[in-house]
């Protein structure tokens, strides 16, 4: 009796694992049949068929190269690629019919990138690297508009370049990032397969980052090869020596890509490469010695570079750090944004840095806007409140894990710099990724433990009133006794 009980209970579980399987393979076919239609349809309005055959290529070889990695690879890749696609065209649509023109707000970065770009491929030369590499304007992402440009010359063998092309890469770069972050929760988080797909989906169905993804940035480029990098060197012992030297080389191609787009991401991420390849080798006693040997001079350069007795990295210098830092709050404090914001931004240096990164877990703040796509970033920060304290428990967690050391020291370098420096809510892209595998493992270790959520939540909850009840004490204390009141 218990056998055949025990037979039937399996029996049931494979049916209904294979009823699960036929629905997600309906979702994702739906999904590529309304993105298709929509491309075709935006295609024969705009009269630019070269939209039409961009989105067929990525969509071909993004999904080969997927299916070649595994099933559910495959499915990831169409299911993500063609729901920000859809996102994409959404508002593409929004901001033409709002502004009479296809960029956020109207026309920011966005319309900046490609505004350069267009400025560039007029040049006799434009394809010769050297043709841009000391335009002035561009010195900090010359080779993402060097990109732009050949991506132009593609757009005019395919009948025109459109605006929509880049915003496709970048939702075929999300894809691809996505996938990644799905192997690298299976391979070096250990995650179960629903906790894998659940980082992997939460990436790259976030409200947050399509909404990123369907402009003309740089962050979905940038945030797929740091990833990308970081992948490669944390399996790097494991290598035999002749994969070993092609990392290095490949290596030492991206960080010099990623080096010509956004250079403090790049020198963020060969300090989070150093510290894999240490964590690595570190129960060897000569590499525990050097490596302290080699953070130490790294720290004393940095430190020398920063208050200016050496000249090698301008961007790191203390003019150009507290230029940024100086320049951004500036900018945020014009945006005329929520009390909070202004007050954040308002108060001293050693009392906003804390503030900042509070504040930063629950940006963009939600609300309700009659423009619909602030109210789709809403929900994405809902979603990130209610995932901290997994993202509490997954850091504790991560600390008897030594193969996600480095994922965690790229969650918290990329997340303290968008905190302390730019704060800008699509630089979160850069640590996105991270955020969503410790996510995951979170979610992993309380299914596991099944222990309660409660006393984590009321301490947020405490936490959360708290605050208000600072923010009110000292908007009346504080600011009341400078002058005008905070909206």
């Amino acid at each position: 009796m218990t056998s055949n009980s025990s037979l039937w209970h399996t029996d049931s579980l494979t049916f209904q694992g294979r009823r699960l399987k036929a629905h997600t393979d309906t979702i994702v076919v739906i999904s590529v049949i309304v993105a298709m239609t929509a491309v075709a349809w935006v295609a024969l309005q705009e009269l630019a068929p070269s939209i039409f055959f961009y989105y067929y290529g990525l969509l071909l070889l993004g999904g080969l190269l997927a299916i070649r990695l595994g099933r559910v690879e495959g499915r990831l890749f169409f299911l993500i690629f063609s729901l920000n696609v859809l996102i994409t065209l959404g508002l593409y649509e929004i901001y033409l019919h709002r502004y009479g023109t296809p960029y956020m707000g109207g026309g920011s970065d966005d319309r900046m990138f490609e505004s350069f770009m267009l400025t560039h491929v007029q040049r006799s030369e434009w394809y010769r690297y050297r043709s841009i590499r000391w335009w002035y304007p561009v010195r900090s992402f010359k080779v993402y508009i060097y990109l732009l440009a050949w991506m132009h010359w593609l757009g005019d063998l395919l009948g025109g370049y459109h605006t929509l092309m880049p915003r496709f890469w970048n939702n075929f770069f999300l894809a691809n990032l996505a996938i990644l972050v799905y192997r690298a929760g299976r391979k070096h988080f250990e995650l179960s397969l629903e906790a894998a797909l659940l980082a992997a989906l939460w990436l790259g169905l976030s409200p947050i980052i399509m909404f990123i993804t369907g402009h003309i940035f740089r962050d979905a480029l940038v945030a797929l090869l740091i990833f990308a990098l970081i992948y490669g060197w944390n399996s790097f012992g494991s290598y035999n020596l002749s994969i070993k030297v092609v990392t290095v080389v490949l290596s030492v191609l991206l960080v010099t890509l990623l080096w010509g787009i956004r250079i403090q991401a790049a020198l963020l991420t060969l300090m989070v490469l150093a510290f894999s390849l240490y964590t690595t080798y570190y129960h060897r006693k000569w590499i525990r010695v050097a490596g302290i040997l080699l953070v130490g001079a790294i720290a004393v350069f940095f430190l020398l570079n920063f208050v200016g007795v050496v000249h090698v990295v301008s961007s790191l210098s203390s003019e150009r750090i507290l230029g940024y830092f100086t320049r951004y709050n500036a900018h945020r404090l014009t945006l005329g944004e929520s009390g909070i914001s202004q007050f954040i931004f308002g108060v001293p240096l050693l009392i906003s840095l804390p503030l900042r990164v509070v504040y930063l877990m629950i940006s963009p703040l939600p609300i309700l806007s009659a423009e619909i796509e602030r109210t789709f970033l809403s929900v994405g920060t809902l979603l990130q409140i209610l995932a901290l304290p997994f993202l509490l428990i997954g850091l504790v967690k991560a600390v008897r894990r030594p193969r996600t050391w480095s994922y965690v020291m790229a969650f918290v370098l990329f997340f303290l710099s968008v905190a302390f420096v730019t704060f800008t809510f699509r630089h979160a892209f850069m640590f996105y990724p991270y955020f969503v595998l410790v996510v995951g493992l979170g979610v992993d270790t309380y299914r596991q433990n099944h222990f309660s959520l409660r006393w984590i939540y009321l301490g947020f909850y405490f936490l959360a009133i708290l605050m208000v009840m600072g923010y009110v004490l000292l908007k009346l204390v504080l600011v009341e006794a400078s002058g005008p009141s905070l909206p």
